[in-house]
């Protein structure tokens, strides 16, 4: 029984030796031991009995670097996560490594909360002095705590963050200054700080920087992030610390605004279908004229029935203005003086069915006198003629008709590539914006009927650098373009298209060798020659070939007419920001809406618009 009692006593001897041993190894190798408070477990770690199937990692959550007064305590906190996922009841060992003068631990071991958390506290000793505390768990690296023991006055601040708008941050950290306010500091360069907190997971979160010198005008800036985007950003200042106190600093968080800063290249698109400008309207109209595309419904005719529903039918109206005068209507692109009145319009002729109206004058009465008494047998044959005349006419008609077609939707469907220059636009200030319309963009068909794209240059085009600087601002993250014109020469841009561009394309040097290439005159000549006779066939075709001589020189003249007019080309408009880049600065444009409106010899309409942009 004696040897038994002996071997018992041994045993309780010998765990006491391990359990002091235990106590040194966990106060620090080669250092004085930390004094452990009763209850505590003596630095042993619960484990987990299933094996780990994550991996395992440790996180500063508080402070890393501890600066405390003697006497003074600053808690430790680690975060545990296993791939990424928090971990509660892992017990987390901490201990000191290094010389400890006196400072003591509330615990050699504490386990994770439901945020995979884990805290103790540091107590400084009587003297000053340095040391690392050390967190580590199972399976996974360890970190360490850097403390700091003074016996200078020091204090606290204890960082408190609220925030009240609708982004969502995942990481929030807190930055000490002194003698810096508030307006020092860019929330995007900000200065090297005093202190640094661990990233916070949590607004809830309450950083606290310790060990901080006894003094005022402490500033405390915190930083908002989703991922690495910086969204919000708050700051306080004017704070004070007191020795062995601890400091509040509330720091309410806002939204970082949008800022636009650069050169973005805007494509911007403007609808002025039915608005069209007095200058395009004569292009386009000359064109249509060119089609004569009218609806002429005569009673003694059947139905629908279109006449002059090509350029056959203009050339025909020419060659009747060589031996009749008709009478000019307002709006009409012919030449006329109030006593004579060489040219007429055929459209005008029919509707008024030749004998009716009071305008037709006979030139000399056999032909004119032909035509007036015959005019339906000659609408009929005319309209028989053209239609016979099958594919040739019908490609004519369309081949004029793109050329007109695509100088009208090339205003109006105007497509401009525009360069705006912001300087630093943000919220709440008004900065200097420059808006320059840079290349006309259209689409023009070949003869093929295939459309091509080009982009003409507005100073080469004769328009002059079209550039207007003014200040402008941000609302809600969307950038205000204000009021703002452009004094453009439409019908002069229209002529450059189509003499450096449309022309071209078709592979025609002139209006006159456009023509020319569409209507045969020799033909022209013969028709007439059978239906009206008086002169020889010879006679008709040179007035066929001088009714494209007057047509070209009809499109020509009509382009010179409005090369001087000016339109007024007001914008005003706004966008949202698209990409932005890490400094919260749009890297481009969308949702651009611009409200438009035009003024020219008078006359003005309103238009819409839209646009993109990309930063140079």
């Amino acid at each position: 029984m004696s040897r038994l009692r002996g071997a018992c006593s041994r045993t309780r001897e010998a765990m006491l030796v391990s359990a002091f041993a235990l106590a040194l190894v966990a106060g620090g190798c080669g250092g004085d031991a930390a004094n452990v408070p009763p209850g505590s477990d003596g630095g042993h770690q619960q484990q987990d009995s299933a094996p780990l199937d994550c991996v395992p990692a440790l996180f500063v959550v508080s402070q890393q670097a501890v600066t405390i007064q003697t006497g003074t305590s600053a808690d430790l906190t680690v975060r545990y996560t296993c791939d990424g996922v928090i971990k509660e009841n892992v017990s987390i060992a901490f201990a000191i490594q290094g010389t400890a003068g006196g400072s003591q631990l509330s615990a050699m071991s504490s386990p994770t909360n439901g945020a995979g958390e884990a805290t103790i506290t540091v107590t400084g000793g009587t003297t000053a002095g340095h040391f690392q505390v050390q967190a580590s768990a199972p399976s996974a690296s360890p970190i360490s705590f850097d403390v700091t023991v003074t016996t200078d006055p020091v204090g606290a601040i204890l960082v408190k963050m609220t925030y009240g708008g609708t982004k969502t941050f995942n990481e929030f950290k807190a930055y000490l200054y002194q003698n810096k306010t508030c307006g020092d500091l860019d929330a995007f360069a900000l200065a090297t700080a005093l202190q640094v907190s661990a990233p916070q997971a949590v607004v809830s979160a309450e950083p606290k920087f310790q060990g901080v010198n006894v003094g005022a005008n402490y500033a405390v800036a915190v930083t908002a992030k989703n991922g690495a985007n910086l969204l919000g950003f708050g700051c306080v200042n004017s704070l004070a610390v007191t020795s062995g106190q601890t400091t509040n600093a509330n720091v309410t968080i806002s939204d970082l605004p949008v800022t636009y800063n650069g050169t973005y290249l805007l494509d911007n698109h403007f609808d002025l279908t039915g608005v069209l400008p007095p200058s395009v309207g004569t292009v386009v109209h000359m064109f249509d004229e060119l089609t004569d595309d009218h609806e002429i419904s005569q009673p003694s005719l059947p139905a629908n029935k279109k006449y002059g529903e090509d350029p056959y039918a203009f050339v025909l109206d020419i060659i009747y203005r060589q031996f009749c005068k008709w009478e000019c209507t307002s709006g009409d692109f012919d030449t006329c003086t109030p006593v004579n009145h060489p040219t007429g319009d055929l459209t005008d002729l029919y509707t008024q069915n030749f004998q009716s109206w009071s305008g037709a004058q006979p030139y000399f009465y056999g032909m004119c006198g032909a035509l007036e008494l015959g005019h339906g047998l000659i609408q009929q044959q005319m309209y028989n003629w053209v239609t016979n005349l099958g594919s040739n006419a019908v490609n004519t008609v369309l081949a004029i008709a793109n050329i007109g077609g695509d100088l009208a939707r090339a205003i109006d469907k105007m497509h401009i590539k525009s360069k705006l220059t912001l300087s630093d636009v943000r919220p709440g200030r008004n900065s200097n914006f420059t808006h320059e319309l840079k290349t006309f963009v259209l689409d023009l068909h070949g003869l093929d009927g295939v459309a091509h794209t080009y982009e003409v240059d507005l100073v080469a085009a004769g328009m002059g650098t079209q550039s207007y600087s003014g200040s402008t601002t941000v609302v809600s993250d969307k950038l205000q373009i204000p009021v703002h014109t452009f004094q453009l020469k439409l019908g002069m841009l229209l002529q450059y298209v189509y003499l450096h561009f449309l022309l071209p394309a078709l592979g025609y040097a002139n209006s006159a060798e456009m023509l020319a290439s569409f209507i045969d005159c020799v033909k022209v000549g013969d028709w007439l020659y059978q239906q009206i006779g008086f002169v020889q066939a010879s006679q008709f075709k040179s007035w066929c070939d001088a009714g494209l001589t007057a047509a070209g020189g009809l499109i020509d003249s009509n382009f010179n007419k409005v090369t001087s007019a000016v339109t007024a080309f007001t914008l005003q408009g706004s966008a949202d920001p698209d990409q932005i880049d890490d400094h919260r600065v749009a890297t481009s444009l969308k949702n651009g809406v611009w409200n438009g409106s035009w003024s020219e010899n008078g006359t003005s309409h309103t238009f819409a618009g839209t646009f993109t942009g990309v930063k140079q």
